[in-house]
């Protein structure tokens, strides 16, 4: 929505690349997803050729990616995974050269530039970044580690100037929706237990990843507690609703840690490490190598009673290469109403659907996102319950359509009024006013909080 100043994206960098090559191509579909396959390739390149200890190790890492129905997904999807993927493996070269007397900077860099790209991914690189920090603490050291840390900072302090606030909306809308913590570890441990369901061969080479590196005595327990935080803190989010999207990082790192050991338990059993992984990943329903997989139209037949969806399954008929030649694309129904959006006289549309159907809908239209996603002030309301992980739909409070018409506050609740006036003086006010940056600071230190306190889901 051009007329508020929110941060709907969650990878600042992925959408920096992105919209570099947009610039020259004009169409975001083949550009997504050839930038996704070129990360993707980098990334098989390093490992095969960097990390990899032996050409045995080389065969069976990248045997486990093709295995793995997450990383094949998730590397041609468009999203930020495979650069993700790719600056994790920058990292732990960075991380194993500075171990040996090289520079903390290129790890901090390489961290910095992961924290926007992926947020949560830095607790991977957390432990082995503070391990090797300690081991070199010296003045220079950490000045130079502090510099490295520009691009991070320089960003932050963009996002509060310009958006008012240190993360995506999109963490706000999700993080935030008051849902019970054990409701959503249930949820966390579901995800966990989905992908071990439908894609075994991903958490079987995360597993390896954490005990290999101690069975073996290698020094990599930093990196692999690393992979216990952030399956921690994944389990304590409620997992997502995109199957194996939140384990292609872990997958990566684990990889990583299992084809570096020195002492490779791995190399000596190559033949029993490859045939389980023949039998887990054909074993798996819709294994990535089957040749007679053909998913169903979009619908709920792709959507598990948890919740979790197969993301390729459910688009893949309207949106897939090989199902959409020749044919104007994309053909999914978020993108039709958005086309008609476009067309249609009122400027104010209700819509939970809003990457295809805001893209087509163009900057005349404004969408109202139930999920949050998009609305600085429903980002911050308590979710409606029984809500879907990672789609917390919220209720639209009485007057706030009226008042995004009018451009007058109209909200009935007093209190929820008030903190409107707030929020929108930060995502619609003059940029250097001195009231909205105070209202800036005041915001993110939480002092406008107890006005939420009394709203219903």
């Amino acid at each position: 929505n051009v007329d508020e100043r929110v941060q709907t994206f969650t990878s600042p960098l992925w959408l920096f690349v992105v919209a570099a090559f947009y610039r020259f191509t004009h169409e975001p579909y083949y550009t997504s997803l050839a930038l996704s396959m070129c990360a993707g390739l980098v990334t098989f390149g390093l490992i095969g050729l960097r990390v990899a200890a032996s050409n045995v190790l080389m065969v069976l890492a990248l045997g486990a990616l093709l295995f793995s129905r997450a990383f094949v997904d998730f590397s041609t999807s468009g999203l930020e995974n495979p650069l993700t993927h790719l600056l994790l493996v920058l990292f732990l070269l960075a991380y194993w050269k500075a171990e040996r007397g090289g520079s903390l900077s290129v790890p901090v860099m390489v961290a910095a530039l992961l924290a926007i790209t992926r947020p949560d991914a830095t607790l991977l690189v957390l432990p082995p970044l503070v391990l090797v920090a300690w081991r070199l603490r010296t003045r220079r050291a950490l000045l130079m580690a502090v510099l490295a840390a520009t691009p991070l900072v320089a960003w932050e302090v963009f996002s509060l100037i310009y958006y008012g606030f240190p993360f995506p909306n999109t963490a706000y809308a999700k993080l935030g929706s008051g849902t019970p913590l054990l409701t959503l570890v249930y949820h966390g441990v579901h995800y966990l237990i989905d992908s071990a369901a439908f894609d075994p061969v991903t958490p079987l080479v995360i597993a390896l990843g954490i005990a290999v590196p101690w069975i073996e005595g290698a020094p990599e327990w930093a990196p692999a507690l690393g992979t216990v935080l952030y399956l921690m803190y994944l389990v304590a989010i409620g997992g997502d609703f995109m199957s194996g999207r939140f384990l292609t990082a872990p997958l990566i790192w684990a990889i990583l840690l299992v084809v570096r050991c020195r002492r490779p338990l791995l190399e000596s059993q190559w033949p029993a490490a490859l045939g389980v992984l023949l039998v887990a990943g054909l074993a798996a329903p819709h294994a990535v190598l089957s040749a007679n997989y053909q998913p169903g139209p979009a619908g709920e037949q792709v959507i598990r009673p948890s919740g979790v969806a197969d993301e390729w399954a459910y688009y893949y008929p309207s949106t897939g290469l090989l199902e959409s030649p020749g044919r104007p694309w994309p053909r999914y129904v978020s993108a039709t109403d958005g086309r008609a959006a476009s067309k249609a006289q009122d400027r104010l549309v209700v819509y939970a659907g809003i990457g295809m159907f805001g893209y087509y809908a163009g900057a005349r239209v404004h969408v109202v996102d139930p999920l949050g996603l998009s609305d600085p002030l429903l980002a911050r309301l308590p979710a409606l319950p029984h809500s879907r992980i990672g789609h917390f739909e919220r209720t639209i409070p009485d007057g706030y359509l009226d008042t995004l018409r009018t451009g007058t506050n109209q909200l009935t609740d007093p209190a929820l009024a008030a903190y409107y006036d707030k929020l929108s003086l930060i995502v619609r006010g003059p940029i250097w006013s001195r009231a909205r940056l105070m209202t800036i600071l005041w915001m993110n230190l939480g002092r406008y909080n107890y006005l939420l306190r009394g709203v219903k889901p």
